[in-house]
């Protein structure tokens, strides 16, 4: 018995890091607000927040491959939770000046890198057994940890002083760092395989790159300034914001577990062209709206029109690399998370001259984009016959 539950731990556990990973990527929209941006219209330096961590995770993508290339996922995903929740307790405790925050911001990239590198290694038996439900699951959890990051800021915000809240957002990461120390994880290395290198310098790992660079951008362009965009447009106040927000992910995550089953029964481009779509409908709704009763209608639309587009490409790609390999997978991940943290970063620069109906300008755009890239992949798929 303990020989087939022992595995079965070790790939939940693995997959659970998801959590964090949600968690950490939703914690600069949802600490915002509790940093007083709720009332300010300092766009540009809002934006800078989400570059400070694109550059920590830039940083870490780039030294870890370099200096230690055969690091282990166990050290990994320890060094990545209790960097974070060292980082949620220095913004705390440290004075908050805006260096500092950003500085912290910065250290939390670069433990977020190092979570999505340790996680890649340590899902290596989930995926090889079974690739959709290892996708599904990671996207459950990746979305209850966001979920979970806007509910704890939003549940506080009027009760705490923001760096009580800090200090109780850290617990989260802390605990998984005290989990993943207790336990190994198979060896995954990001050392370089022939196969591997020739796979991601093709045009198709390209094209798949860019689409999921635009996707999460798209995605994280709305996660990133609904909060700020629901309390300067409508008047909220910055807990019902976040509520919003949380609710924006719930339809994101619940969406894609409805996806999980229908990408069997239903035509992949036709429920991708729904999804483009809607998406488009959905930016028109919320910029034009008067009503919350509208934003709220907007703000699930959203959550389900872009919860299609990330499962059935990761389906694609695996269909389309059957070499499994965790840096090959963790390469177009992390390009996609780095275009996700850019998109509201390039929405505060727009901003802070053009003013805020530019965040539903951006997402329109790239939701362009990822069609055009959809388009792209089909040709190739068809130049090359695979």
């Amino acid at each position: 018995m303990n020989r087939v539950s022992r595995p079965q731990a070790i790939e939940t556990r693995a997959l659970a890091g998801f959590l964090v990973s949600g968690f950490l990527t939703a914690l600069l929209p949802a600490l915002l607000p509790a940093w007083g941006f709720d009332v300010s219209t300092d766009y540009g330096f809002v934006g800078r927040h989400f570059l400070a961590m694109v550059a920590g995770m830039v940083f870490c993508g780039l030294v870890i491959p370099r200096w230690f290339p055969r690091m282990g996922a166990r050290t990994l995903l320890v060094t990545g939770c209790g960097v974070s929740s060292l980082a949620l307790i220095g913004l705390a405790v440290l004075p908050d000046r805006p260096l500092w925050r950003l500085a912290g911001i910065f250290v939390l990239g670069i433990a977020a890198g190092s979570l999505h590198s340790g996680l890649f290694r340590a899902i290596v038996r989930a995926w090889e057994k079974a690739p959709a439900m290892a996708l599904t699951l990671g996207g459950v959890f990746f979305g209850s940890g966001s979920i979970l990051a806007v509910l704890l800021v939003s549940r506080t915000f009027f009760d705490w002083p923001v760096e009580r809240i800090l200090i109780g957002l850290a617990v989260v990461p802390g605990i998984f760092a005290i989990i993943y120390s207790r336990h190994p994880y198979p060896v995954a290395s990001f050392a370089s395989h022939p196969k591997v290198v020739k796979q991601f310098q093709s045009g198709a790992a390209v094209l798949f790159s860019f689409l999921l660079f635009f996707q999460f951008g798209n995605e994280w362009s709305i996660a990133g300034w609904l909060p700020l965009f629901l309390v300067h447009r409508f008047g909220m106040s910055p807990a019902v914001a976040l509520e919003y927000l949380a609710l924006h992910f719930a339809a994101l995550t619940v969406g894609r577990m409805l996806i999980h089953y229908l990408l069997p029964r239903i035509n992949n481009w036709r429920l991708l062209a729904t999804s483009a779509a809607t998406s488009l409908f959905a930016c028109t709704v919320l910029a034009a709206t008067q009503s919350r009763f509208g934003a709220i209608v907007a703000v699930m639309l959203l959550g389900f029109s872009f919860a299609a587009i990330y499962p059935i490409t990761a389906e694609w790609i695996g269909q389309r690399f059957h070499y499994y390999h965790p840096g090959f997978f963790n390469g177009i991940f992390s390009i996609g998370l780095v275009g996700g943290m850019l998109a509201p970063w390039m929405i505060g620069e727009l901003a802070d001259w053009a003013g805020l109906w530019v965040i539903m300008t951006l997402p329109a755009i790239g939701t362009c984009m990822v069609v055009l890239f959809l388009c792209l992949i089909w040709m190739n798929a068809k130049v090359t016959g695979e």
